[in-house]
């Protein structure tokens, strides 16, 4: 199962393989070849398209208050943190989640850590949720394997009339049949809590899953979240070779503008999205 999983994970890059006879034999008019080849291509397309129904287009923020959210991988080897630490004050996020990241705010940028004095962090840490508002009934969300690190998490903010739940996920990457069971797990945690959170839910964070992943479409489909976009990749386990893994999802409100930009020392570039609510 995690195996079939994992082709889903990578269809986008598969339309390359795809396309590829086709371009070979059209010129040289062989047409058996090039119908054969066109069968799965049509089918990847057509696949990717409907896929795309997931996504919530954008619309404009200027007639409503907005809360603007950011997600940063910040890779756990990085030695350029108070640099990448930047990079977020730049964008200026209301509330923005971390992943992969070993130490407190403060250890390595005092200015970030008093941006965002409002935190909750994994044990690890490992997944930290940082705030300019406070966080209200803020919490880890258990599961039911011991995998310290990697629960989600979940608080409350409040941002004028609006109370918003925010859930900050990092995935465990499913390479085995073990981590993809714990993969499980969280997505399976996050519907549960989505389906219990009344109101505005936004979702956020490295989720190591495109909108083709079965465990990333049940998530979707099953609690009312939608993909804020799914433009540009955000992580490029080959130089050249991108995914979009890193997504913010947002039900019972509207997204309307998102910058994908660098993350100084890391192999993920962060994904900052402005939400509309009411």
């Amino acid at each position: 199962m995690w195996l079939f999983n994992g082709v889903l994970v990578l269809l986008p890059l598969f339309w390359f393989v795809l396309i590829l006879p086709v371009v070979v034999a059209a010129p040289f008019r062989r047409r058996r070849i090039t119908l054969l080849s066109a069968f799965p291509l049509t089918g990847l397309l057509l696949l990717m398209g409907g896929a795309r129904t997931l996504v919530s287009p954008e619309t404009a923020c200027e007639v409503a208050p907005t809360l603007r959210v950011a997600t940063a991988n910040v890779l756990m080897s990085n030695d350029r943190l108070p640099d990448l630490a930047q990079d977020i004050l730049d964008r200026s996020p209301d509330v923005v989640v971390f992943e992969e990241l070993r130490y407190d705010l403060a250890s390595f940028s005092p200015e970030l850590a008093s941006a965002y004095p409002y935190r909750l962090s994994t044990d690890t840490p490992w997944l930290t949720l940082a705030s300019r508002a406070p966080l209200e009934n803020a919490r880890r969300l258990t599961l039911e394997v011991n995998a310290p690190g990697r629960e989600p998490l979940a608080a409350e903010v409040q941002i004028g009339e609006h109370r918003v739940t925010i859930l900050a996920v990092h995935a465990q990457p499913p390479l085995s049949a073990s981590t993809y069971q714990l993969h499980q797990q969280q997505f399976a945690r996050l519907v549960s809590e989505t389906k219990a959170s009344a109101g505005t839910v936004i979702a956020l964070g490295d989720f190591n899953a495109t909108i083709f992943s079965p465990a990333f479409a049940r998530l979707v489909l099953s609690t009312g979240l939608r993909v804020a976009s799914d433009g540009q990749p955000t992580h490029y386990p080959r130089k050249h070779v991108g995914l979009r893994i890193d997504h913010v999802l947002v039900r019972g409100a509207q997204a309307c503008r998102e910058q994908v930009f660098d993350l100084t020392g890391s192999d993920h570039r962060g994904v900052a999205v402005d939400v509309r609510l009411g």
